[in-house]
């Protein structure tokens, strides 16, 4: 087996690993591939895994709440990218990520700041979008390679 082909198992494990850890281990893995594309094909089924996943997340600094889903689509396209894959990454009915100032907002709108005091970002996240109060859109991600 060649340095480089060690290398990229090493790599490919490492991921795996996290995919199999914690929603912190997950959460911090889909952010780090939405930013660093990593070209491995045999990560796409861990990924593909989680479009479904509605847990409510940190999808980004500064703070913005939001669903594993909404990260994992988006690792997903840049995996894809990575690899020349052209197909569309499609998740429908997505809530919209949500800044703290954001969810404290809709709270009080909803006068409901009293009695959801002692919740933190998350969980107003997922009470707000269990109620409907968050805008909702479909995610529709597509090929992004410039050269053609």
């Amino acid at each position: 087996m060649s340095n480089s082909q060690a290398q990229r198992d090493e790599e490919f494990d490492y991921f795996v690993d996290a995919f199999k850890g914690s929603k912190h281990d997950v959460v911090i893995t889909l952010r780090t591939l939405k930013r660093s594309p990593y070209p491995e094909a045999r990560i796409i089924p861990y990924i593909e895994a989680l479009l479904d996943d509605r847990s409510p997340c940190i999808t980004g600094i500064p703070y913005r709440y939001g669903e594993i889903r909404w990260l994992a689509a988006g690792a997903l396209r840049r995996v894809y990218d990575a690899l020349g894959i052209r197909e569309s990454i499609v998740l429908r009915d997505v809530p919209a990520t949500q800044s703290s100032d954001q969810l404290g907002d809709l709270v009080w709108e909803l006068g409901k700041h009293d009695e959801w005091i002692h919740l933190g970002a998350e969980e107003l996240y997922v009470k707000l979008r269990d109620l409907g109060q968050l805008p909702v859109r479909d995610v529709v991600l597509e090929w992004a390679n410039a050269d053609g």
